[in-house]
């Protein structure tokens, strides 16, 4: 029987729409735990937090619950080109019922980027095709799969910028 960390999070939200997060380290549960007595759980967590005014002015707007899987020390980690997670390959999603989706790897290989010097694309045929494939087929928006990619690009530190254009 495995066993895993979990991790509440709230998001809630304030009078004038601004949104803080809220998390409470759990402990452990074996894969045996239903989501059932978690969600029972978490009720509990919002009652002893109160309606707002009790303790706090925010709302709950969201409430959800991580597993820790695994766990490595970063040993392995290449220093290249966009070694830092501060630079990221973010790629967009979509499909035929309004649904939205955004997956960004963080310290991509300069392999993911189109071959063209100063390219900030996404290279569909590189080394991202097998991520792009599993995330169309696993991601869902609005109870549909998020399968037509729409593009991605480079951000961060790395990424190139715009000139911008301003009205006098």
């Amino acid at each position: 029987m495995a066993v895993y960390e979990w991790t509440y999070h709230l998001q809630l939200t304030d009078a004038n729409g601004n949104r803080a997060q809220m998390s409470v380290p759990g402990g452990t549960v074996s894969d045996a735990t239903t989501m059932a007595q978690l969600a029972t759980d978490m009720a509990s967590l919002i009652t002893a937090l109160g309606a707002p005014g009790t303790i706090t002015n925010a709302k709950v707007t969201s409430q959800t619950v991580s597993f820790l899987i695994s766990k490595a020390n970063p040993t392995g980690a290449v220093d290249a080109e966009y070694s830092g997670v501060e630079d990221g390959a973010r790629m967009n999603f979509l499909n035929s019922v309004g649904g939205k989706g955004i997956l960004t790897v963080p310290a991509p290989i300069a392999a993911v980027f189109a071959s063209v010097p100063n390219e900030d694309t996404v290279d569909t045929g590189g080394p991202v095709a097998p991520l792009i494939t599993w995330y169309e087929a696993h991601a869902q928006g609005n109870g549909a799969a998020l399968n037509i990619y729409n593009g991605g690009v480079k951000i961060g530190r790395h990424a190139r910028r715009r000139a911008q254009h301003r009205v006098p």
